[in-house]
């Protein structure tokens, strides 16, 4: 059987193929994508890949069929992907620090060599997450929504604490969106100029602040407590050393952004680090461990899905959708395929 598969790779070229549905293990499972956000990851191998490399992995859909030994999801269930699994048996998962154990598979190491931006799928049985009542649309984005989940879990936001959110994305604007249901008393958001979507929703979702960064400087605006507690950076770490000049004594970075060439190495002032007692953390959300808390937010109404989705993308317009959404600077947030 024949499906159709997007592969991407520099600069920014798509190439919808009709390829041949990879055959199944024993652990694995067919699933019929029904929706696939777009991620940056997806962007940047878009930018950067010499070879086409197929994309997507924010991905809900049905399952179509069942390896042999697969007893966790039937066809007809209705799932999400978790991008990235534990390995229940290591000697991490066994001491209980499932989430420092890398070695499970994912859809990324599977070998099967098929993503998100296609008709089908076929990824180990680990991956899936079954839902009910959600649009798949929405349950397609429970895995950004996690990987927000994890940084601020990493970041150790608590009650009562002031966060500054360190670029507005869309995993920032899911950070925020948690920072608020967690507690955290001010809210300041900060991001480049000219992207009106990002503002509102940023404002809407608890934003008590959004700072422009290309227009006011941060380290003189005048924070509630003279600085933040904690700060969620999505943003380039090159964007990291101001921004540490704006925590308080004894706060927390906790960052996600990747860097590319030059942007991933930064330069800090270890001295302040030392006295103020300050912490970077890293989050890196594989394994994915936050999917059911996160079905449980889209279901109780406590993040509006609907409203960050701001762009559809089709299959077969593929290159003419992600470039319409990349253009839309003002208007753009998350883009979805549906099919």
């Amino acid at each position: 059987m024949k499906m159709r598969s997007v592969f991407a790779k520099t600069p920014y070229q798509f190439d919808v193929r009709a390829i041949d549905v990879p055959e199944m293990g024993m652990h694995d499972v067919l699933v019929r994508v029904k929706a696939c956000g777009l991620c940056g990851t997806d962007l940047r191998t878009a930018a950067l890949a010499e070879a086409f490399e197929p994309i997507g992995h924010e991905v809900a859909g049905v399952i179509e069929a069942v390896g042999a030994a697969v007893e966790n999801v039937k066809p007809g269930d209705s799932v999400c992907l978790e991008s990235g699994t534990f390995d229940r048996f290591s000697d991490l998962s066994r001491n209980g620090k499932v989430d420092k154990d890398k070695t499970g598979r994912s859809m990324f190491n599977s070998g099967v060599g098929t993503m998100g931006f296609a008709e089908y799928m076929v990824v180990p049985c680990e991956c899936c997450v079954k839902f009910e009542g959600l649009p798949f649309a929405e349950a397609a984005l429970i895995e950004p929504l996690g990987v927000a989940y994890d940084l601020l879990k990493v970041a150790g936001v608590e009650l009562g604490d002031d966060v500054l959110v360190y670029g507005i994305g869309p995993i920032g604007l899911f950070a925020l969106r948690l920072a608020r249901l967690m507690g955290a008393r001010n809210i300041y958001a900060a991001n480049r100029s000219g992207r009106g979507a990002r503002d509102n929703l940023a404002k809407k979702w608890g934003a008590d602040e959004v700072l422009h960064t290309d227009k006011c400087d941060p380290e003189k605006y005048p924070f509630a407590k003279g600085g933040v507690d904690k700060i969620l950076m999505t943003a380039t770490p090159d964007a990291m050393p101001a921004a540490m000049k704006l925590l308080n004594v004894g706060g927390i970075m906790g960052f996600i952004g990747i860097g590319v060439n030059e942007t991933q190495f930064v330069t800090f002032d270890m001295r302040r680090f030392h006295d103020e007692k300050l912490q970077i953390r890293a989050s890196n959300a594989v394994p994915a461990l936050f999917f059911p808390a996160c079905l449980e937010l889209l279901k109780s109404g406590m993040v509006d899905m609907k409203a960050m989705i701001s762009h559809k993308i089709r299959l077969d317009r593929f290159a003419e959708d992600v470039a319409a959404y990349n253009s839309d600077r003002a208007g753009a947030l998350k883009a979805v395929m549906e099919l």
